[in-house]
């Protein structure tokens, strides 16, 4: 299939057949609360379906995923922490495997990834940017957003399940400078800091430990 290029739109295909039959589009786009993106990204997983083109425009709001700047996912960080939360409160022992490392959210591939453990806790890091405010001209918010489930691996089933998010109060917006300067400094500590909040938070909301 060929590219298409409109005005001020440009659409890239990366796959030639895709062999649909009066398909229908579903948009979910990354506004309050990441609501729509997050639906969006539920019903990928629940279908399996499969990235086909990528859509270019200049007209598309400026919000940046944070994958450069030397940023490190924070997941496996806040995966370390809630097992030496879990540890200290109910004598888990961690498995000698190494951590799971699979790109799925299918409960069953997870167990299988896993066999060996009792217990898996699966944290996704759901969505990490910083979102631009259109009131405040030039001035950004960081958003964070993580998923944590505890698996049973020997019935690959869920225990619980929780999520959390986080944002820079609009208040304390920044610039994208400002964010960026010396190495994303600025924006690395406040993720840091929204990881801790989670961190509490996921506490309390799935592992009934609380203060």
């Amino acid at each position: 299939m060929r590219d298409i290029q409109f005005k001020d739109i440009t659409v890239v295909y990366e796959t030639e057949d895709l062999g649909l039959e009066a398909p229908i589009m579903v948009e979910g786009l990354p506004g309050v609360g990441n609501v729509g993106k997050l639906a969006t990204e539920h019903l990928i997983a629940e279908v399996g379906a499969k990235k086909f083109a990528n859509i270019y425009s200049k007209y598309f709001p400026p919000q940046v995923l944070v994958e450069e700047n030397g940023i490190e996912d924070p997941a496996p960080h806040l995966a370390r922490d809630l097992l030496v939360v879990a540890e200290k409160q109910y004598a888990v022992v961690a498995a000698t495997t190494p951590p799971v490392k699979i790109d799925t959210t299918d409960i069953a591939q997870l167990a299988h990834a896993a066999a060996g453990a009792d217990i898996l806790l699966d944290v996704q890091g759901v969505a990490i940017d910083f979102r631009y405010l259109p009131v405040q001209w030039g001035h950004y918010v960081v958003d964070t957003s993580y998923k944590l489930r505890i698996i049973d691996v020997a019935n690959s089933s869920l225990i619980a399940e929780g999520f959390c998010r986080q944002s820079l109060p609009e208040t304390d917006a920044k610039t994208k400078d400002e964010l960026l300067a010396n190495k994303a400094a600025l924006l690395k500590s406040t993720i840091d800091k929204q990881r801790d909040k989670c961190l509490d938070e996921l506490k309390q909301k799935v592992l009934a430990i609380h203060p």
